[in-house]
């Protein structure tokens, strides 16, 4: 229920009229591939995704050309307590505008915590990450220290399952918030929002796919100027058990 309010109520906002000169809002084009190897009481998953802005906008005099957005690769490594909770440990690398003049790159370790629950045909997964941003700052070739947390709160719900082949069909959604504690990306307290609804296949234990609406909404700048982007969101989710 959290998942589909917060998407609902962000969404709507996406949509609304800004009286702020600068806020940024487009329809973005998003794919990501994730891969996992399982051992034992460890694993390891291997992220990268690349957000894309696929038309030319012009913002109240900001000009915001058509680019790749966000290039990102992360690396987790887990540990798997018992069927509940995992603690995991990762690199985030951030770069922005990729490909373009306006590049600037950012690195993030983490530390995470997981915890998970199963509701007859619902999974319900909760993580709490705490990261240490070192974000590029080209004119003075800096990378500044912000700390954030995030809470993500993911649920799939499995619609029909194929025992023989083992194929099934399912819902997934998350929610997920950004809050800055300290440091120079601290321009609000409560700085982004991520949410997701989707519709995925599951091939077999080792192949998934999923389709679906992605959005995303954060503070730019210290006068509050924002960025929403609502997107349409490709994911390959694959997994290895050694």
């Amino acid at each position: 229920m959290k998942v589909l309010l917060s998407f609902f109520l962000l969404s709507c906002m996406f949509a609304a009229h800004s009286v702020k000169s600068q806020n940024i809002r487009f329809w973005g084009v998003f794919q990501t591939f994730t891969h996992t190897i399982n051992c034992d009481k460890f694993d390891w998953s291997f992220n990268i995704s690349n957000l894309v802005n696929p038309k030319h906008h012009m913002f109240v005099q900001l000009v915001y050309p058509a680019s790749d957005v966000r290039l990102q690769i992360v690396n987790i490594f887990r540990y798997n307590f018992n069927s509940r909770w995992r603690f995991g440990i990762g690199l985030h690398y951030q770069r922005n505008f990729p490909f373009d003049s306006r590049y600037f790159s950012e690195y993030r370790p983490f530390s995470q915590i997981e915890f998970n629950q199963s509701f007859k045909r619902f999974l319900i997964n909760h993580t709490l990450r705490l990261n240490q941003r070192w974000n590029e700052t080209k004119p003075d070739n800096n990378y500044d220290l912000t700390f954030t947390t995030q809470y993500k709160t993911q649920i799939i719900y499995l619609l029909k399952k194929f025992s023989n082949v083992n194929k099934l069909f399912y819902l997934t959604g998350y929610s997920e918030e950004y809050i800055t504690l300290f440091g120079p990306l601290h321009f609000k307290t409560f700085s982004e929002y991520w949410g997701y609804i989707g519709v995925g296949y599951q091939y077999n234990k080792n192949l998934k796919m999923e389709l679906g609406l992605g959005y995303e909404w954060m503070v730019r700048n210290s006068i509050y100027n924002t960025r929403s982007i609502l997107y349409p969101s490709f994911n390959l989710i694959t997994n290895l058990r050694v």
